[in-house]
């Protein structure tokens, strides 16, 4: 029989390693461990927390927050399920920063601008969603207009991959 790297018949070896590689990540006490080095769990902590949270339903002014809440935050989904094909469309080969190409192997993407700070603002789509919501006031949600008014209102801008990333660690920096 052959002798492993451990001196031992290479049988032997290759079903100890391949049972020390399928067990790793498990967790499991090896031979020379410490005890007590690894951290307690956290996430059952969390989950304590999760279960002890009160289960009473909410009344009065708090019932009506959680109710717009999500009243808003379903159109905002709604909205931008809707213009995404639109955004799609609208994503240009080159990108208006840089100047970067698709071609060249850059990653496009086009984005919401505000258009009084010309910055990109994912969060102005909530701003064109009530000014929407102001013009149409009365009258259901209909997809047709939604996707017009946004069509003729919002400002977009295509960017790379490069640039996006700039912006994002800019922001972590700050």
């Amino acid at each position: 029989a052959n002798i492993g790297a451990d001196g031992r018949p290479n049988v032997d070896y290759i079903r100890d390693v391949y049972a020390d590689l399928m067990n790793m990540g498990r967790q499991m006490a090896r031979d020379g461990d410490v005890a007590g080095i690894t951290p307690p769990d956290s996430d059952d902590d969390l989950e304590d927390q999760r279960r002890q949270w009160p289960r009473t339903p909410l009344t009065g002014p708090s019932l009506a927050i959680a109710k717009y809440w999500l009243k808003l935050a379903r159109q905002r989904r709604t909205c931008l399920k809707l213009v995404r094909g639109y955004l799609q469309r609208m994503t240009k080969d080159t990108c208006d920063l840089c100047g970067r190409k698709q071609s060249a192997g850059a990653v496009m993407s086009c984005s919401i601008v505000h258009p009084n700070t010309g910055e990109v603002d994912d969060m102005y789509l909530n701003e064109l969603i009530k000014q929407f919501n102001e013009k149409t006031e009365g009258r259901p949600f209909d997809e047709n207009l939604w996707k017009a008014f946004f069509r003729e209102t919002a400002k977009l801008i295509t960017r790379c991959d490069r640039c996006i990333d700039q912006v994002e660690q800019a922001k972590i920096e700050a």
